[in-house]
């Protein structure tokens, strides 16, 4: 990528954050009043205009600061702003956009910062379909939602955007500036947990709220008192798993709540999922042994695609996918081990035993296909 100072002049050249190497990293800089030669800008341009469905980045929090202050800038081949993403992920996942960006030539990576530095390991985009999301397998699955309004009056429950089925839906009313009116509005939907809990990912599937081009919704973490630990502002709502920068702990209650006061926005479905932190390595079930020898026969391919765009394959037998469905059920409901382990028994060459570890946090879906042998 080339580097570029806050006047947008290139001073180098760099493949630190493109070589797939979490080692190799660039410090972008703060920006500095009176000071243009400061390498706050990576860019790279395209020989021709791509279409842009996703972007992977994952990054240190910028130095003297809470948070991380990068942007990923896109433009058309007029050197004009298509889209400028303010707050992007820095998990290191990959996040599929609500809507692709046609047209780009070049991809800018910079700060707006001018407090600190912002170290990156990783930076790329995708032009690859967005997934079909599966839905369900969260920690809200089923659960009554609490309708209120701003003020907490409570207006009831629903169970349409907890289904699992993208045809039902609710209304978040927008807000009014009439205080009163306010009090009258159905602007939030909010669960609260049994005991408190680490979240790692949200979901939420949704339609834009007019007159804007984006899911003009707020959600919010809160812990026991009412306080909230972390606020996401229009949060993706294009129905895929999302990961959070880090995980949260001690949520005591999730609310999605209205962000506007020019339109409502119906919600379809909404569900949260758990710690992705246990550092278990065994699941407690090894599915390179078939715990029934006098099994039918029947085998299955279990195809998994992780959130990184990785698909891996493994030929198991039914009961085998059965313990590996067992074990994603549980963690979905936050029990269990992270990670669950697949013994390959076959191109084993020298070694002893090959053992494959795959991490719930990183499952996008999976698919199961019997067949006979």
């Amino acid at each position: 990528m080339t580097i570029e100072n806050q006047n947008g002049n290139s001073i180098g050249i760099t493949s630190n954050i493109t070589d797939g190497d979490r080692s190799t990293t660039f410090d972008v800089e703060k920006l500095v009043t009176g000071n243009p030669n400061t390498q706050s800008r990576l860019s790279y341009t395209f020989p021709s205009t791509r279409d842009i469905t996703a972007y992977q980045l994952e990054s240190d929090k910028t130095k003297n600061d809470v948070t991380h202050r990068l942007q990923i800038v896109f433009y058309n081949s007029s050197n004009v702003i298509i889209k400028n993403i303010t707050a992007p992920s820095n998990s290191g996942y990959k996040i599929y956009l609500d809507s692709p960006i046609s047209g780009v030539k070049k991809v800018v990576l910079t700060t707006s910062s001018s407090t600190g530095n912002t170290l990156v390991y990783d930076l790329d985009v995708f032009n690859d379909p967005m997934p079909e999301p599966i839905y369900l397998n969260g920690l809200l699955d089923g659960k009554p939602l609490t309708i209120s309004s701003q003020n907490g009056t409570i207006f009831g429950t629903t169970l349409s955007v907890t289904d699992g089925n993208i045809n039902t839906f609710h209304s978040i009313e927008k807000q009014d500036k009439d205080s009163n009116k306010n009090n009258t509005k159905k602007t939030h939907l909010s669960y609260k947990f049994t005991e408190p809990v680490t979240i790692s990912f949200f979901q939420l599937k949704a339609d834009k709220t007019p007159p804007f081009n984006t899911a003009s919704l707020l959600l919010d973490f809160l812990d026991s008192d009412g306080n909230i630990l972390s606020s996401i502002r229009q949060p993706a709502f294009n129905g895929l798993k999302t990961p959070l920068d880090s995980p949260i702990e001690n949520v005591s209650s999730v609310v999605l709540r209205s962000g506007t006061y020019e339109g409502d926005t119906i919600v379809r479905e909404f569900n949260v999922f758990g710690d992705g932190t246990d550092p278990g390595t065994d699941p407690g079930t090894d599915p390179g042994t078939d715990p029934e020898p006098g099994h039918s026969g029947k085998n299955a391919l279990l195809v998994i695609k992780m959130i990184s765009g990785l698909e891996k394959e493994y030929d198991l037998t039914v009961s085998q996918i059965q313990d590996f469905i067992d074990w994603y059920d549980g963690r979905a409901d936050g029990h269990g081990k992270e990670t669950y382990m697949f013994n390959k028994d076959y191109n084993k060459g020298p070694f002893t035993a090959r053992k494959d570890y795959v991490a719930f946090s990183k499952i996008q879906s999976f698919e199961v296909m019997e067949y006979s042998k």
